[in-house]
């Protein structure tokens, strides 16, 4: 879910918008077709930190497996973004796993983009969809290696969708 970012909201201390301002905003957004909100506080925040692109490429030290870049595309116009207009936070509480708390501010349809997502260094990503559902898919590494390995993955689900309980 992509949200438009208001000038209001990101004042320094938070302060809620009126209530004219946000049903304003609501009415701008039924005309425009956008689904929108107001930015939380938690968004803006992340958005003043610097960028994750001097993060990468990371590499887990317990496996090896060297993370070169993550796409992230907006919520709203689907393009992808830059890297460098990636904000927030990365930590690692145990060495084979990082915890990313990022936001994106769109530059071409103004939109902000939260992303939330965990990075296992047994190559798994987790992340929060915009309902709160957390998915998880599998990062696979570039060339014949990964494509064996996806095939492999994929016919073990075929196996264990064919076999009866």
């Amino acid at each position: 879910m992509a949200i438009r970012s208001l000038k209001r909201a990101a004042t320094s201390n938070c302060t809620p918008m009126s209530e004219a301002n946000v049903t304003r905003e609501i009415k701008k957004a039924a005309m425009t077709g956008i689904t929108q909100r107001v930015a939380t506080c938690h968004e803006l925040t992340l958005l003043k930190l610097p960028s994750i692109a001097e993060l990468f490429p990371f590499r887990f030290k317990d496996t090896g497996f060297e993370l070169k870049f993550i796409l992230f595309t907006c919520g709203s116009c689907e393009k992808p973004f830059d890297i460098a207009n990636v904000h927030g936070t990365c930590s690692q509480v145990i060495e084979s796993v990082i915890d990313l708390d990022l936001v994106a501010k769109c530059v071409r349809c103004d939109m902000i983009t939260p992303f939330q997502l965990r990075i296992s260094s047994d190559r798994y990503c987790n992340w929060k969809d915009h309902k709160g559902v957390w998915n998880q898919f599998r990062i696979y590494e570039p060339g014949r290696k990964g494509v064996t390995d996806a095939w492999h993955d994929m016919l073990g689900v075929i196996k264990k969708l064919g076999t009866p309980n």
